[in-house]
């Protein structure tokens, strides 16, 4: 979502999931070694998580006597547990910016819901049932997912410190200009 290729959930390039020989070193180091350096070994991304999940507990609480769509609220739970790692950012489960997230994700996997297959082999088979209308919608859905992902960006590009790093977005745009900058091909970022 971040970047064209390396770390991004794009659907043109590479993924880090998928990057191979220096690329993949360069992009693991950079990921584990931030992660450590953000604290986020196990006994800190475990309060991190005991954080989050006290803020689930408080919004029950507070809206106590109402039903809950506990769905949503575990969605919310989860992707705040990735935007606190990635972007140090939490949202409420009826910001605008979750229901969003959340609203295109569905529609994703509302698109690609006639696959029906298991992710190993030779997926271009299965690319290839998918109808023209489909593969528009699900790339109309990334661009939206984008954009979103964009206003986050700016928000930070916004406050951005080079000497003062705080997440892994900070640590990503601080390398999109760095010496291992073509690992790291930053399509969101002004550099």
């Amino acid at each position: 979502m971040f970047v064209e290729s390396g770390l991004g959930l794009t659907a043109a390039g590479k993924s880090f999931a998928i990057s191979e020989g220096v690329e993949w070193k360069v992009q693991s180091r950079f990921l584990i070694g931030h992660l450590s350096n953000l604290g986020m070994g196990k006994p800190e991304f475990e309060l991190t998580m005991h954080d989050l999940l006290d803020d689930v507990e408080q919004y029950i609480q507070e809206t106590n006597g109402t039903p809950h769509d506990f769905q949503r609220i575990i969605s919310n739970y989860m992707f705040n547990t990735m935007t606190s790692i990635v972007a140090s950012k939490r949202y409420d489960v009826n910001s605008d910016y979750f229901t969003l997230a959340q609203k295109l994700s569905a529609k994703i996997f509302d698109g690609l819901s006639g696959l029906n297959f298991i992710l190993y082999g030779d997926l271009f088979l299965y690319w290839l049932k998918l109808k023209g209308t489909d593969l528009n919608m699900v790339k109309n859905i990334f661009e939206e997912m984008s954009d979103l992902a964009q206003q986050l960006i700016n928000e930070r590009l916004e406050i951005f410190d080079t000497n003062n790093c705080q997440d892994l977005l900070d640590y990503l745009i601080k390398e999109s200009s760095g010496a291992n900058a073509e690992y790291f091909q930053c399509r969101c970022f002004p550099y």
